[in-house]
């Protein structure tokens, strides 16, 4: 096994009272931009589905092709696209359909 130990008690309670501790993962509101900053909320998505993303991206939520504008603070600026297909699959971004055109169980 391990090879250190933990320097003091109190460190050795805290990590004891962490291990099994769940953590959520953090999320966005998915907006459309506004005059004045965030506009629209359209829905909310993991954090990390956008860390992979550049601006200019579309993917498919709540049955839409949107595009990847950036994100501002706790928002993802969304805008909807015109693109037939989304650029990232449909099952990388968690609750998301497939595209019709795409064979069934190709996730999402």
């Amino acid at each position: 096994m391990g090879c250190g130990g933990v320097r003091n008690e109190e460190t050795a309670r805290r990590h004891r009272m962490n291990v099994g501790a769940i953590i959520t993962a953090q999320t966005l509101s998915l907006r459309l931009p506004g005059r004045h900053g965030s506009g629209r909320k359209i829905g909310e998505a993991e954090e990390w589905f956008f860390e992979q993303m550049t601006p200019g991206d579309t993917f498919v939520f709540g049955g839409e092709i949107w595009r990847f504008m950036g994100i501002e603070g706790t928002n993802a600026i969304v805008t909807r696209a015109a693109d037939k297909e989304p650029k990232v699959p449909a099952g990388a971004c968690p609750n998301s359909p497939c595209p019709p055109s795409w064979p069934a169980g190709c996730g999402g």
